[in-house]
């Protein structure tokens, strides 16, 4: 009776042990499958320009300013690419015909090509050639014209194309030249007045935005002050706007003078507090009436401060 048991529990760890090894294989199976399904589903790898014909390209008047001609592949990235740009009149004379259109031809003594080839491996998705524009000639050669549209026109020859590739791909660049500045998003005289009265709290905190017109590559610190000409500023306003406003006190003022613009965003908030007991007459009274803060973009870590938009007069109206 106990050699029945023993051999009955042996088969049962025998039908185990095939049951397991049938349902890994079938686990393999159905998985080698799946993939080979999900390959067959994919497409084949494709480059292409990601802006094709007319492309206006923001150029950035940084140490190099660069315009990109952006390449992307796409697919199930198993195979790598061999592209060539040249420069084609030819391009830019069948646009004009077609378009009716006058596009000239950027002289090629204003910039250079970074890369005339280029390599995309099997994994990536994108790539650039890169025109490093010369400012000054850039500037010389539209002072020819000033209305004349600037261009590169470009060729793109895909040197190892997979089937359904274009062989030739055809991009007219327009740059269009950016200076880089930081400036305040409101500028100038800002009209909505910020009320004090004998009731408000102690100290009251304020804010705005302070930005940057480029993508930047690190925090980008600036310094505000006071202007240095705000009398100069305060009694220009009131001859223009028929109004009094006196300065705020330096001492009603504390200002986060030194800040920053994180990396990755163009804004942030320029913060400043105003003490409203230091808003007092000789006699140590309050003083009431009407005050402007004139603040200035005073530094700036990179680039450069805006011209007209780095001044900001800020009002205040003090009253019982």
């Amino acid at each position: 009776m106990a050699g029945n048991l023993n051999n009955l529990n042996t088969m049962k760890k025998l039908l185990n042990q095939c049951m397991r090894l049938f349902c890994l294989m079938l686990f393999v199976w159905t998985f080698s499958s799946c993939e080979d399904t999900m390959l067959n589903n994919m497409v084949d790898d494709r480059v292409y320009l990601l802006k094709p014909g007319l492309n206006e390209v923001q150029v950035y008047n940084f140490d190099r300013a660069i315009a990109e001609v952006v390449v992307v592949k796409s697919g199930v990235g198993q195979r790598s690419s061999q592209l060539k740009l040249e420069i084609s009149p030819s391009v830019l004379s069948a646009y004009n015909t077609a378009n009716g259109t006058t596009y000239r031809a950027l002289p090629q003594a204003v910039y250079s090509l970074s890369n005339p080839n280029l390599q995309l491996a099997a994994e990536d998705i994108k790539a650039s050639f890169e025109f490093v524009i010369d400012h000054g000639k850039f500037v010389a050669e539209q002072a020819k014209d000033p209305e004349a549209t600037l261009v590169i026109p470009c060729q793109v020859v895909n040197l190892n194309p997979a089937e359904g590739d274009s062989v030739n791909m055809q991009t007219i660049v327009i740059p269009r030249i950016i200076e880089p500045y930081i400036f305040f998003t409101k500028a100038g005289f800002l009209t909505e007045v910020n009320n004090i009265s004998s009731k408000s709290q102690e100290k009251l905190f304020y804010d705005n935005k302070i930005e940057v017109n480029y993508p930047a590559s690190q925090d980008v610190e600036y310094t505000l002050a006071i202007a240095k000409n705000s009398a100069e500023l305060i009694q220009q306003y009131n001859a223009e706007n028929a109004s009094d406003y006196v300065i705020l006190p330096s001492g009603a003022l504390e200002l986060q003078g030194t800040s920053k613009i994180p990396v990755g965003v163009n804004y942030a908030d320029y913060k400043f507090q105003v003490v409203r007991s230091k808003l007092v007459g000789a006699n140590n009274s309050p003083k009431y009436g009407r005050y402007l803060l004139p603040l200035v973009i005073h530094e700036v870590s990179q680039n450069k401060i805006h011209p007209t938009d780095n001044v900001v007069l800020i009002p205040f109206n003090y009253h019982e």
